[in-house]
């Protein structure tokens, strides 16, 4: 599997430095279509005040908010692994159907932790320190897989895989609320909410393309228990230096 990976990073360099121009070039176009008011409201009230200078500076106000430099950084992580996460399941728990069962337990975990973080969200209104939480909980799921691979008993292999799927349940049971509300009061309207998603897709499309591909690269490098573990200390740096950039930023804001 590794060899595959790395055939297709090395196969696929060319091609995705086209894809990478031509995603950078439609998120562009649609932020022009959203800004003049073809998709969505129409009619004056939507075009009314918004224009392309308007449309790029906004974007600019975007891509340097540590907020979302967080959170595409982390995206180009966590895509690495996911692509990978049923191979290192499969490795873990030595076969197909423990795999599958540890993935539904993951969706399960969602679907019962999901609401009541919504509810947390609304009444502790955090929503960056709960982005940066989730973020250090799914590195947490990523140490937990990578000491997987050393343990001696399958009794410890699944001890720790089981920390790992409460983790990848509760790490985005606490971003998407949390990153929802973040978004609501970074935008001042509703159009303008439309527009910082888009971007925000978009920004994330452009990290996850290669992502994948660099991740099979250094898989093949370096085995898959190094890659989690490199790839959770990775997320911890950054959501350290996050948390610095976004207290000193707003410290000057309140000045």
């Amino acid at each position: 599997v590794a060899l595959v990976g790395t055939m297709l990073a090395l196969l696929s360099v060319g091609g995705t430095v086209w894809i990478l121009f031509f995603s950078a070039l439609c998120a562009l176009l649609f932020q022009v279509v959203l800004v003049r008011g073809v998709i969505g409201r129409s009619g004056a009230e939507f075009r009314s005040g918004y224009s392309l200078r308007d449309s790029l500076r906004r974007l600019g106000a975007i891509v340097s908010n540590p907020v979302i430099v967080y959170d595409v950084v982390t995206s180009f992580f966590e895509t690495g692994v996911a692509v990978y996460s049923v191979i290192v399941l499969w490795d873990l728990l030595g076969g197909p159907l423990p795999a599958g069962i540890a993935t539904a337990a993951i969706e399960a975990g969602f679907l019962i932790l999901a609401p009541i973080m919504g509810a947390v969200a609304d009444r502790v209104n955090k929503p960056v320190h709960f982005i940066a939480l989730s973020s250090v909980v799914i590195a947490l799921g990523y140490l937990s897989l990578s000491l997987g691979y050393y343990a001696t008993s399958d009794v410890g292999k699944i001890a720790l895989v089981g920390v790992a799927v409460l983790a990848f349940s509760l790490s985005p049971s606490l971003y998407i609320p949390n990153f929802q509300k973040f978004v609501r009061g970074f935008s001042k309207g509703d159009a303008e909410t439309l527009t910082v998603f888009s971007s925000i897709e978009a920004l994330q499309s452009l990290t996850s393309i290669p992502a994948p591909l660099i991740a099979g690269v250094l898989i093949s490098l370096m085995g898959y228990s190094y890659y989690l573990l490199t790839t959770a200390l990775l997320i911890i740096i950054a959501t350290i230096v996050f948390m610095a950039w976004y207290t000193a930023t707003a410290k000057r804001h309140r000045q």
